[in-house]
């Protein structure tokens, strides 16, 4: 293989969508292991999507390595000896590559069997907490130990782990209705989510004879500026208090789950989402949506690079100028802006585009 012919001492893998500290790559030079691992995120089973940091542990079944949560793990320390590894973010010494490619000369990985979570069950009586998995990683430890070498995962090390756009996933999905009707009412039209210069600059972009339909609109604190500036406003939320207190208002609005905006094609002239994209696990699902709908425009406002305290638990993007531009890319005619909004003693560095539809 490339590294034993280059001549190096270790080979160190490590996944482009798990960030990880550091100090990584000195603490397993520290640990001094054939092999050494670091947990890796994994969705659960029985997690509402929720990732937890798991590792391969113990031999449960002949064909079958599953993910176990690092908190159950029993032993003392932070190092475990340890049945298989991925190569999420994984340090190999030299040697255990030269033995493994001596005792297996050109010899290719095998898939082996699959099994289901009935199946596991039947086989394993360990059904809560545990995911499935097979790969070329597994079939790699499983030589690496027939060498006579050992595998070990340090959990002082702790990936995240990402999604295409940045997020952090690590918890369930609290953008639900019920959440948001929380939020909405406690906070009402009295919310600090007001972004004075973000809305300006919208504003400045809508002209009189426009119909506008603002998506993931909240109680309508942005619909409130633009409703005196064109012809037409119209929201869509989640949250039917906050479709309740805008319809209070005199505003028309529909309650919806994003990414899908329950509208015909071409309905309004510009749909709006200003910090929105950013609580969607597929924000290219709503671009593409925002596109469909809008005659003229669509407008979408971020905050750039950023998370607050009490806005990290509902975002599940975290953006750059690059992969904003890049979830943008869709759109032949648009330009990012980027500023700080200040309200309420915060100053929230934010990105706004504006992007025409039907130019080609």
């Amino acid at each position: 293989m490339e590294a034993l012919k280059q001549g190096y001492d270790y080979l160190f893998f490590v996944d482009d969508d798990n960030p990880i500290p550091r100090d990584t790559l000195i603490k397993f030079l520290e640990d001094d292991k054939d092999v050494v691992c670091a947990p890796i995120p994994k969705r659960l089973p029985d997690a509402d999507g929720a990732h937890a940091l798991c590792a391969f542990y113990g031999h449960l079944h002949k064909d079958l390595r599953i993910y176990e949560p690092i908190k159950s793990f029993r032993e003392e320390g932070y190092l475990h000896k340890i049945d298989a590894c991925g190569m999420g973010c994984t340090l190999i010494k030299r040697e255990v590559l030269e033995a493994v490619n001596k005792k297996y000369p050109n010899s290719p990985f095998q898939q082996g069997n699959l099994i289901s979570f009935e199946e596991h069950d039947k086989v394993i009586d360990r059904s809560k907490g545990l995911k499935r998995t097979l790969s070329e990683d597994l079939e790699f430890s499983e030589r690496v130990v027939d060498a006579g070498f050992e595998i070990w995962l340090d959990d002082r090390i702790r990936p995240l782990h990402l999604t295409n756009y940045g997020s952090v996933q690590w918890k369930p999905d609290v953008n639900t209705s019920s959440y948001w009707d929380e939020v909405w009412a406690r906070e009402g039209t009295d919310t600090w989510r007001k972004y004075p210069l973000t809305f300006q600059k919208v504003a400045s972009h809508i002209s009189p004879e426009d119909t506008v339909l603002d998506v993931g609109c909240g109680v309508g604190v942005l619909l409130d500026v633009l409703k005196p500036l064109c012809r037409e406003v119209a929201g869509l939320d989640i949250s039917p208090k906050a479709i309740e207190i805008l319809k209070s208002k005199g505003i028309e609005g529909k309650v919806g789950k994003l990414p899908t905006i329950d509208y015909p094609d071409k309905s309004f002239d510009v749909v709006v989402a200003t910090e929105t994209l950013e609580h969607l696990s597929e924000p290219e699902l709503l671009v593409k949506e925002m596109m469909r709908v809008a005659r003229k425009k669509v407008i979408v406002s971020v905050p750039d690079n950023v998370l607050g305290p009490d806005t990290e638990k509902e975002h599940k993007q975290l953006f750059t100028r690059d992969s904003f531009g890049e979830l943008l890319s869709v759109f032949s005619d648009g330009h990012i802006e980027a500023f700080k909004d200040t309200f309420q003693n915060i100053s929230l560095p934010t990105l706004l585009a504006v992007c025409k539809v039907g130019v080609s």
